[in-house]
C-alpha cells in the first residue's frame, strides 16, 4: 500500500493486478501468478523487486521462498501459447 500510494502521488501508472505487499506469502503469490497466467495474452511480464536468497536467487517472502521452478511449474500448466519474461531485481538473482 505504501508503494502504491507513493507511485500514485507522483503520477506513476501501475498495471492492474500489480502486487505491493510487504507481508506477501508464497501461497498468495503463487495464486496471483496462476491467475495472471490464465489471462489471455501473448506476452506475460512477471517483475519481482525484493530480497533474493544467497546461492539460489529464490524470492524471499514472509513465510517461504519462491523458486524459478515454482513459477515455471505454473507456466507449464497453463493452456495456450505465449512468451514469459521474468525480471528479477533481487540480490543473487543471477
Amino acid at each position: 500500500e505504501k508503494v502504491h500510494g507513493f507511485c500514485h502521488d507522483r503520477g506513476i501508472q501501475i498495471c492492474a493486478g500489480s502486487i505491493f505487499d510487504e507481508l506477501l506469502t508464497k501461497a498468495s503469490l503463487l495464486t496471483r501468478v496462476q491467475r495472471f497466467f490464465s489471462a489471455p495474452g501473448e506476452l506475460f511480464v512477471l517483475f519481482y523487486a525484493g530480497h533474493g536468497r544467497p546461492g539460489t536467487g529464490d524470492w524471499i517472502l514472509q513465510d517461504e521462498d519462491v523458486s524459478l521452478p515454482d513459477i515455471l511449474h505454473l507456466w507449464n500448466r497453463r493452456s495456450g501459447h505465449g512468451v514469459l519474461l521474468i525480471i528479477s531485481d533481487a540480490c543473487y538473482s543471477g
